[in-house]
């Protein structure tokens, strides 16, 4: 059975530091391209650039999870909303926003193939914060 496009784009924004970087490979097409629209501008990142933004960010961080408040998928597309919480070396009780993200992927061969996404570093302002906080399932109003 095929892996869903929502699998894919979860395990890609899933992963942990203390892993290595296999699996991150294995949602990785060898032609993916990422569009990224940072605070520091824009990139075009291949597959090799984006295992090493990764190798950087588990060397910074003790931890880094991710909070996902959207996912929409269609077919082989999906759109995704979240943020990533990290955890520092020097205050590892300590676990703070890093950066929010929006990105719109498609999928190809089952892995990553094509990405747009935008970002912007989190604060902690309250309202901020609790925008990007999950959303409740109908099933939970």
């Amino acid at each position: 059975m095929s892996e869903t496009t929502k699998s894919i784009v979860e395990r890609f924004y899933s992963w942990d530091t203390k892993e290595d970087l296999d699996t991150i490979k294995e949602v990785l097409h060898d032609d993916i391209v990422l569009n990224w629209n940072s605070t520091k501008g824009f990139k075009k990142y291949g597959k090799d650039q984006i295992l090493e933004l990764i190798s950087q960010l588990k060397q910074e961080y003790r931890q880094v999870r991710s909070e996902f408040t959207h996912m929409i998928c269609e077919e082989n597309k999906a759109a995704v909303r979240l943020t990533y919480f990290v955890e520092p070396f020097e205050a590892p009780e300590e676990e703070m926003p890093l950066v929010h993200f929006m990105a719109i992927w498609e999928t190809k061969d089952g892995k990553l193939y094509r990405g747009y996404e935008m970002s912007h570093l989190a604060d902690e302002h309250p309202e901020n914060l609790l925008s990007f906080s999950r959303l409740p399932e109908p099933e939970e109003i």
